[in-house]
């Protein structure tokens, strides 16, 4: 068994896609992992998300799972870390000013937690709610260095126009959802992760089964050889995959379980 499925990939984000609107993962889900990956399939977690934050979410299997975090800027096998990239100091600084010059809230994804200087109660229950650990300071100035990812972000939503903006201060933005507009540096994508997994471990794109629900997952949707997006998704992503059914059905679990026969 192992023979026939050492060549597989599946790579899958979190939110939206794994996990449903209550914001817990379905137990299931930890024994299909365990199934797969005891039949020699690599199972990668993609997101947004800071890396301590998903091998924390997955803790059951953790050590078995490889994880795309920070929307590609940081790749992991377990605990250990293959690769990583950071946005420049002057890069995450045009964005903190462009933050405060649109009334945006400023997130800065360093290793160890979340910086914000946003005291607004609404702001810290919306991270709260979505398992993101923080820390308030009094100017995010001061915390330019060693940053993998940043969001920009305003819970009555992000205006037209933009993302596009934010990506011409030279760095790569993509909407994570209507409320934020996740940055990476250039040439960081969740798309360039797979492709590097591929590589590093010697595998085909079309033997990779990506998942997705946002624009921050296209880049690999429109990779991987076998892509799917979750019925919740907006149109512009279930144009380039098979649609299965929602986060808040189970949708992944029940497309792997009839993929791989479990």
């Amino acid at each position: 068994m192992i023979y026939l499925n050492n060549h597989k990939l599946i790579v899958s984000d979190i939110d939206g896609t794994l996990m449903p609107d209550t914001r817990q993962l379905p137990e299931e889900l930890f024994g299909v992992i365990r199934q797969l990956t005891g039949m020699g399939v690599r199972f990668a977690i993609a997101s947004g998300r800071q890396l301590r934050n998903m091998q924390q979410l997955f803790e059951p299997c953790a050590e078995n799972l490889l994880f795309i975090a920070h929307n590609g800027a940081t790749i992991a096998e377990g605990k250990t870390i293959l690769t990583d990239s950071r946005i420049s100091p002057a890069e995450v600084q045009r964005c903190i000013d462009y933050g405060r010059a649109h009334g945006l809230s400023t997130m800065l994804y360093t290793p160890e937690t979340v910086m914000i200087d946003d005291r607004s109660e609404v702001l810290h229950d919306f991270l709260s709610s979505h398992w993101v650990p923080f820390e308030v300071c009094d100017t995010l100035d001061d915390y330019t260095d060693n940053i993998a990812k940043l969001s920009l972000v305003n819970l009555n939503g992000i205006a037209d126009g933009m993302r596009e903006e934010v990506e011409s201060l030279n760095v790569a933005a993509f909407l994570a959802n209507k409320f934020m507009i996740d940055v990476t540096a250039v040439g960081t994508n969740k798309g360039v992760a797979l492709q590097w997994l591929c590589n590093h471990y010697g595998l085909d794109l079309d033997d990779t089964y990506a998942f997705g629900d946002s624009e921050n997952d296209l880049d690999m949707l429109t990779l991987a050889g076998h892509p799917y997006a979750v019925s919740n998704a907006p149109e512009k992503v279930k144009a380039v995959a098979q649609v299965v059914p929602s986060n808040n059905e189970g949708g992944v679990i029940t497309t792997l379980k009839e993929i791989f026969n479990i």
